[in-house]
């Protein structure tokens, strides 16, 4: 299902939500599993259908973005990143051309960015939220069947999901509590594909959350870089 992530801020509730993007609130319900209206700031839901909102008119220089052309996206970790220790990062001017290709795939907060030594990002939420597909493809690799805490199961990983979007870039989706997926499906953007858990290793503080990878060609890249 097409649409879009949106960053609750202060005053909004799912109804006045709904009508800036005009959809239905309860399609927004339904989809981010929520039964209230109220919200809370900082929180991020998706919403069905929603086109982003346009605040201004991206400016490209050597074809790439250098300023933002829609709002309705979670705030963005740092982009800059070290490159020490011999680790393959990508270059900082690796962005997607035009529209960013995934949609932020969960409810919750970053809890930790992308840094050497973890080359994607932790997005918390003690509710166990839905985990959604960042963006249509096909699953490559699905691990189930890891316990809670399970470390080592699923490579660490726990249960988790890899889908390959085409044009070398792939997502993975680790740490889950369930999959509900498997090798070969074909699956659509912002289609749930399982529920954030802290299966596999899973330390101390960091609790429930879901581990997101973005990979171009094999290379970890910035997630943000590409919400």
């Amino acid at each position: 299902m097409d649409g879009v992530t949106h960053t609750v801020k202060k005053g909004e509730n799912v109804d006045l939500i709904a009508k800036q993007y005009g959809v239905q609130a309860d399609t927004i319900k339904r989809q981010n599993g929520l039964v209230a209206s109220t919200l809370n700031i900082g929180q991020n839901i998706y919403v069905p259908g929603g086109k982003p909102l346009v605040i201004d008119q991206p400016s490209v220089s050597a074809g790439y973005r250098t300023t933002p052309a829609r709002v309705g996206t979670p705030s963005r970790i740092n982009n800059v990143v070290a490159s020490s220790g011999g680790a393959i990062l990508p270059n900082s001017n690796d962005v997607p051309i035009g529209d960013k290709p995934f949609i932020y795939p969960t409810r919750g907060r970053i809890t930790q960015a992308y840094h050497k030594g973890h080359y994607a990002i932790d997005i918390a939420d003690s509710s166990m939220p839905p985990i959604w597909a960042a963006g249509s493809g096909t699953v490559i690799k699905a691990v189930s069947g890891c316990a809670t805490v399970s470390h080592g199961c699923g490579g660490g990983y726990g249960n988790h999901i890899i889908i390959d979007h085409g044009n070398g870039l792939q997502t993975l989706y680790g740490h889950m509590t369930y999959i509900s997926l498997k090798n070969g499906d074909s699956v659509s953007r912002g289609q749930v594909i399982g529920k954030m858990g802290r299966t596999g290793n899973v330390r101390g503080r960091t609790g429930i959350h879901l581990h997101w990878e973005v990979r171009k060609n094999g290379v970890k890249q910035v997630p943000s870089k590409y919400y």
